[in-house]
């Protein structure tokens, strides 16, 4: 998940470092931490998404919302895709699916 540079001074409170977001368990739940915060904060919402990408600073309200618009678009396009990524091979062979690649954590400067 997605860690902003300013969560990680508040995250050495708790004994996590930036080295350790590349550990996948620990960046999602910081991450899922991080969005539940400000779901607390703001409700179910897409204003909770956009603040989770751009923070809560009262100046960055048209970053939370391209930050939204964003991360909305992409979850409209996910979820009109298949269910599966699986494509027919040769009938005698079966199905071959693709293998997804391995999500990375990015901490922007």
């Amino acid at each position: 998940m997605q860690v902003m540079p300013w969560h990680l001074k508040w995250l050495q409170k708790y004994d996590i470092y930036e080295r350790d977001l590349y550990d996948e368990c620990t960046n999602i739940n910081v991450g899922a931490f991080i969005l539940s915060d400000f779901m607390r904060m703001y409700g179910n919402t897409w204003r909770a998404v956009g603040a989770y990408g751009a923070g809560i600073s009262p100046n960055k309200e048209q970053a939370r919302i391209g930050y939204a618009k964003q991360v909305q678009n992409m979850y409209e396009r996910i979820t009109r895709q298949p269910a599966s990524n699986q494509t027919a091979a040769h009938p005698s062979k079966g199905v071959v699916s693709e293998q997804p690649t391995r999500p990375t954590m990015v901490v922007q400067q």
